[in-house]
């Protein structure tokens, strides 16, 4: 405990990381992991206890159980168009205080995700909304969570279906922030942005991808082609 902290770069091309392959690396400051990783293991990096900040690449689609339970984290931001997340993966995380959420993430809350991280203060999910994870079971946070951390979300769902969203409704505190309807960019402006990133949300899956300058070109030439 007294060894000098250290940080963690993984190289491009790692795919996976292993079960227990960083648990109880209690020197562990910072972790960069590659763009090409795919799948954290469970276990991977529980009880690190210096660990305090991590990069998740957008090509992760998977963390299993416990992978960052009991660790020094203090922020997570979950990558955009995440996949899927096991059970208590950031569980007694007790100096974790922010939590951002970008678009297109899912299944982002399973049981105990957030479990005894008590000193959450911010759960930025004014992204996210558009696919909002449900919280299915009340241990997904803490007590001290639903109490004492602020939720941020686009005014537009301040609606009776935010409120049945499981157990979102248990935060005390929610600010709404004010953007237009259909502004998943968050530039305050609706336009050809926003629709490519909707559509390549969608495409995800496929692996395929629009780009936003090809897009808007064949928006007006159909237009053109329309007027003429």
């Amino acid at each position: 405990n007294t060894a000098k902290k250290v940080d963690l770069i993984l190289p491009e091309g790692v795919t996976e990381i292993y079960p227990y392959a960083f648990s109880f690396c209690r020197n562990l400051k910072e972790v960069k992991l590659p763009s090409t990783l795919t799948l954290i293991q469970y276990d991977a990096f529980a009880n690190c206890t210096s660990l305090e900040k991590i990069n998740f690449p957008s090509s992760l689609v998977w963390i299993g159980n416990r992978a960052f339970a009991e660790s020094g984290l203090k922020e997570v931001t979950f990558p955009a168009k995440f996949g899927y997340m096991e059970n208590a993966v950031f569980k007694n995380c007790k100096n974790l205080e922010k939590v951002i959420v970008p678009p297109g993430c899912q299944n982002f809350l399973m049981d105990e995700t957030f479990s005894g991280c008590i000193n959450i203060k911010e759960i930025d999910v004014r992204q996210a909304t558009m696919y909002m994870s449900p919280i299915k079971l009340e241990s997904t946070f803490s007590k001290e969570a639903y109490n004492n951390a602020t939720v941020y979300i686009p005014t537009f769902m301040n609606t009776p279906n935010w409120a049945g969203l499981n157990y979102w409704r248990n935060f005390k505190k929610v600010v709404y922030v004010d953007y237009p309807k259909g502004d998943i960019n968050l530039d305050k402006i609706v336009d050809i942005g926003d629709v490519s990133t909707h559509i390549n949300i969608l495409l995800e899956k496929e692996n395929r991808r629009v780009d936003p300058e090809k897009f808007l070109a064949y928006i007006r030439s159909k237009i053109k082609d329309r007027n003429m």
